[in-house]
């Protein structure tokens, strides 16, 4: 079930960001990449993503082909790591933390629990890191690690939100003030990165983007300069490549594309009045938009890399 997103008013922009981007992900071996922090509605690999359908799992080409079901397994996918879909399924009591092989066969439960909620994700090497809230007291939460062979599930730490992992270290909210916190796991050494509540948090090889209500921010790793990229970036704002891409508070829900390089802001989608779009996720050479519209309603709309949209899918 899909979240009704508040929307912020979009106005003035503001560039003064860190100047160079990287994707250089060789450090270690990731289920994700920084434009995909989905929540589990989809998971990407190579040039396919894998999402969860009314009757099973399915497997479609970044440019909207070839959907293929490849399973009658429902779950939430969140990553995909050397062949493994990885991801989360829900019950009325229970709820675990499942794969299953991107070719559709040996499904597995790793690790399952009652009364609680898994909502954020995110496998690394040999360890899943998960974020769990216990249903019956909201106050309750936990980031958790478990290898992904399904042993050594284990509390890091208690009463914060997950907002990312990159190369050892966990990013994460405090749950009273909204602050912006690292934990390098290996050393358990925790740094502070924000003083204002935060959210949408992606990391670089070079500095951590973060957002908090209107405004979009970088930060180093240290904690040291702060700075705004982009003032009144409206929400839902995702880091893809040299491009921050956002959904503006307006009557038709437009996509901008900003340019981190050069500070350009551009329009590339918008939708009809009372349509939405949910969220923008990057597969392979093209951006996927998230919506409902009025003619598809739960669905697909493709953009590539040159802002054309190229198609449109249902759900």
């Amino acid at each position: 079930m899909r979240k009704i997103i508040c929307l912020l008013i979009v106005a003035s922009f503001l560039f003064v960001g860190c100047q160079k981007q990287s994707q250089n992900f060789d450090a270690e071996s990731r289920g994700f990449s920084f434009s995909n922090n989905t929540g589990g509605e989809i998971a990407t690999y190579n040039d396919y993503f894998y999402y969860a359908g009314n009757d099973g799992m399915y497997k479609v080409k970044s440019d909207g082909t070839d959907s293929i079901k490849i399973s009658d397994q429902i779950f939430s996918p969140s990553n995909v790591l050397n062949d493994w879909i990885y991801g989360v399924k829900e019950t009325t009591e229970d709820i675990s933390i499942c794969c299953l092989k991107t070719d559709g066969t040996g499904y597995q439960e790793l690790t399952s629990a009652k009364q609680k909620t898994i909502d954020t994700m995110y496998v690394a090497d040999e360890t899943i890191y998960y974020h769990t809230t216990d249903k019956k007291n909201m106050d309750n939460q936990e980031i958790r690690s478990i290898n992904i062979n399904g042993t050594n599930d284990k509390k890091i730490l208690s009463n914060v939100s997950l907002k990312y992992f990159y190369k050892g270290n966990i990013y994460y909210t405090d749950n009273k003030t909204g602050y912006l916190y690292s934990l390098d796991v290996a050393n358990n050494k925790k740094t502070q990165l924000s003083k204002i509540n935060t959210d949408y948090v992606s990391v670089t090889d070079e500095c951590v983007y973060y957002y908090s209500w209107d405004s979009y921010y970088s930060v180093d790793f240290d904690g040291k300069n702060g700075k705004v990229v982009l003032a009144n970036a409206g929400n839902k704002a995702n880091l893809i490549g040299d491009y921050l891409y956002y959904i503006a508070n307006d009557d038709v829900h437009s996509v901008h594309k900003y340019n981190l390089q050069t500070a350009v802001d551009k329009t590339i989608f918008s939708v009809a009045l009372g349509e939405q779009i949910y969220g923008i996720y990057s597969i392979g050479k093209n951006v996927f938009l998230s919506a409902n519209t009025v003619k598809d309603g739960y669905c697909w709309i493709i953009i590539d890399a040159n802002d054309n949209n190229i198609g449109t899918f249902a759900e």
